[in-house]
């Protein structure tokens, strides 16, 4: 069992711990021999255990080869004469001298045969009379406790202040410009933005939660967007995306704009005003998304959100007043 557990291939660790020498009177088992106590224990503990078994039964066997050789002594200087006895007591010794030598060549060979079969660097966890535990511990670079660690960062993410772990959420940009006044129409028409602005120059990959600007949207797209929540009447429509970086096709001066797709009346709406100008949604063969072509507009439904491209040849961003 031990040179079996002993032969196992053991993960990398960054840190070793024996249990020290076996010490019989804090036990075969406890924390102070085998170096673990309870859920802390691993295979090469156990390991450590039946070694600490088998260096007991090494002391105990040694114990009885002392009281058995006194044992013969005693009978052997007590026989009177008594061949018999003589014999007996001379078979003891035999018997106790076997035992020893068959004890020992056991170790020598387990010891032996361990040394010859194992790599230098598998040596470090033997030989089995001297098994060396590990303790699993984090690598470097990171925190926590084996095996939930966690990485270590020098900053915070972007839209965050602080040092880690002690990060925070940047408060949102203050909204001017062109920004408030184009947030400011839309609602005044009952259009609803999901987030705060982008700060500028910004992705809204890159900020913690999203974000979403609509500063340098045309002004024919917001009084498109305008006309699309008259026409739907009863509709909820959220501007999901608008000219913050990180899209593909949005940006500043683009009529491009990306509105919530979970208010069904939406839907029906689309459906209903294609057909009214004998239309029919087309579907995209590649990725299965569906297209209205409707008076001033092309509504793509990609699944999660309306994508609404606006027909203007002027992208000049609205003007705010004084």
């Amino acid at each position: 069992m031990v040179s079996s557990a002993v032969l196992l291939p053991l993960p990398e660790v960054s840190a070793q711990t024996t249990g020290g020498a076996f010490d019989i009177s804090k036990g075969i088992v406890s924390k102070e021999n085998i170096g673990c106590d309870g859920f802390d224990c691993q295979l090469c503990h156990v390991v450590k255990a039946v070694d600490n078994l088998i260096s007991f039964m090494f002391y105990l066997a040694t114990v009885v080869a002392v009281l058995l050789f006194v044992y013969a002594g005693a009978k052997m200087m007590m026989a009177g004469g008594d061949s018999g006895a003589v014999s007996k007591a001379k078979e003891i010794f035999w018997n106790v001298i076997i035992g020893v030598i068959i004890m020992l060549c056991a170790y020598l060979v387990v010891d032996t045969v361990l040394k010859t079969v194992l790599s230098r660097e598998a040596q470090q966890y033997g030989p089995w009379n001297r098994i060396v535990c590990v303790t699993y511990s984090c690598p470097a670079g990171t925190t926590g406790t084996y095996p939930n660690c966690t990485s270590i960062t020098s900053t915070c993410p972007v839209g965050q202040t602080g040092t880690p772990p002690n990060c925070t959420t940047t408060p949102p940009p203050t909204v001017s410009g062109d920004e408030k006044c184009t947030r400011d129409a839309l609602a005044e028409a009952g259009i609803g933005v999901n987030k705060s602005a982008c700060p500028s120059g910004v992705s809204y990959r890159s900020v913690n939660g999203g974000c979403t600007s609509v500063a340098g949207l045309p002004k024919q797209a917001i009084d498109g967007l305008i006309k699309f929540k008259n026409d739907c009447r009863n509709c909820t429509i959220t501007l999901t995306g608008g000219s913050e970086g990180g899209h593909q096709t949005h940006g500043v001066g683009r009529p491009m704009i990306d509105i919530s797709s979970t208010d069904r009346d939406i839907f029906n709406y689309l459906e209903r005003e294609v057909r009214r100008l004998n239309g029919a949604p087309l579907r995209n063969p590649r990725n299965g998304h569906i297209t209205y072509q409707i008076d001033g507009a092309t509504v793509v439904d990609e699944g999660d959100h309306y994508h609404i491209i606006f027909a203007t040849s002027n992208n000049d961003p609205i003007q705010c007043g004084s």
